[in-house]
């Protein structure tokens, strides 16, 4: 049996009613999917950012008991570690410090736009709520209730928390977007060193003298928690990821969470149950496996630090070990930072896009509310002013309303035609 999608089965006019049902939703009850959409989205965006810099602490945390680079310089001589040579095949996977500056450019290119997008649609829906409130001030008799009464008032609500929620998210990118921009220019040096193909890399690489460290049971134990250390961090990525594939867009939302909601009476139970809990469990279920992935993280870096005490009294003193640490610890963190900065700069591109389209629909949006919600502002003032109905005019009734209708519905002669033809069929 061919599998078909859910569409392929449904009838035009059952596609047409699922397009048209989210705009028959009340207002609470999409306002209600609209927090529940912004509330989901932005947990997956910190969960996000909390992964991406949990990740750099352990990073930075290793890299200050200058590991892996001192367990790898105990390797034999003149071999590149096989997780280093990895580590730098993929940055130069990348396409190199080339790319990197390419994709800064577009970034900054982005954030230009974007930020100029925030800015005018916050104008305009500022605007507006400085015309409502100076409305307010200068007609003594129009309540608040009465002015938020507007249609036009629901959409501007959220229409401004849509555009607050962005601009949250899009201030939140510029920061990561300038610490990997320092990152690119304090690790360029690094980073360009791995322009040399593997076998000049290996040439570099100082003598090894004295005895390797391979006997002590503390370099396998480091190895076996760096390994497990790494396995975490692409766990943790994988969850955050998993949840944010799962996570509805707004018209999905709206098309099932709303259905939902008018089941139980348009609006999420006081209590913090229903549907809206239903759909928000998966997420908060993401959270906390994150939280118990983050815990384990943090032991087996307690785990590291002891062990690397013990190999630190272990370590022979050969006369070129440091210098040859040092050369292993520059191609590492480079090609360290290669992956991580050209990660975050091409998951910055993608969001800088998307938020800038978010943005541009808001000002968009913006103005058209001001269109209609400006039109309704002066019927209201023209309803406020009008004078009140004379007691003449309230109980006078048109001269029409008396009249006796002149045909029959069916159409046909008069009564009074009626009458006298049957008058003057009957004289004599």
């Amino acid at each position: 049996v061919k599998p078909i999608r859910p569409e392929d089965g449904v009838s035009s006019a059952q596609a047409a009613y699922a397009d048209a049902f989210p705009a028959l939703l009340p207002a609470a009850t999409a306002a209600a999917v609209t927090q529940f959409h912004g509330e989901v989205h932005a947990k997956l965006h910190d969960l996000s950012t909390r992964t991406t810099s949990d990740a750099e602490k352990a990073q930075k945390a290793l890299a200050e008991l200058e590991l892996p680079q001192a367990l790898e310089a105990c390797e034999a001589d003149k071999r590149l570690p096989a997780r280093l040579v990895r580590a730098i095949a993929k940055a130069q996977a990348t396409g190199g410090v080339g790319v990197l500056e390419e994709l800064l450019s577009a970034c900054t290119a982005l954030e230009k736009e974007a930020v100029g997008a925030a800015t005018m649609a916050n104008e305009v829906l500022k605007a507006e709520e400085e015309k409502d409130a100076a409305l307010l001030s200068d007609e003594p008799r129009l309540t608040r209730p009465l002015l938020h009464a507007l249609k036009t008032t629901q959409p501007l609500v959220i229409t401004r928390s849509q555009l607050d929620t962005n601009r949250e998210r899009l201030e939140t990118a510029l920061e990561v977007t300038a610490k990997l921009r320092s990152r690119h220019e304090s690790s360029l040096r690094e980073m360009g060193g791995l322009d040399a193909p593997l076998e000049e890399l290996e040439a570099r690489l100082p003598h090894l003298d004295g005895t390797p460290l391979e006997a002590e049971p503390c370099v396998e134990a480091l190895r076996a928690l760096l390994d497990q250390l790494e396995q975490l961090k692409a766990e943790a990525a994988a969850k955050v990821e998993a949840g944010r594939i799962r996570a509805p867009s707004r018209a999905e939302a709206l098309a099932e969470l709303g259905a939902a909601l008018l089941c139980e009476g348009g609006s999420p139970p006081a209590d913090g149950s229903g549907a809206a809990a239903a759909a928000m469990a998966p997420f908060d279920q993401v959270e906390s496996e994150y939280d118990a992935l983050q815990r384990r993280r943090e032991a087996l870096l307690a785990a590291v630090a002891e062990q690397h005490a013990l190999f630190v009294v272990a370590r022979h003193a050969e006369e070129n070990y440091a210098e040859r640490q040092e050369y292993l610890g520059s191609l590492s963190h480079g090609a360290d930072e290669m992956c991580a900065i050209h990660e975050g700069l091409t998951e910055g591109h993608r969001f800088y896009k998307v938020v800038l389209t978010e943005l541009r629909k808001a000002s968009e949006k913006g103005a058209e509310i001001a269109d209609l919600r400006e039109a309704e502002r002066a019927s209201l003032l023209r309803r406020m002013n009008e004078p009140p109905p004379t007691f003449t005019q309230a109980t006078a009734q048109p001269a029409a309303a008396h009249a006796a209708p002149s045909s029959y519905a069916g159409g046909g002669a008069s009564l009074a035609e009626a009458r006298a033809a049957w008058q003057a069929s009957h004289a004599g």
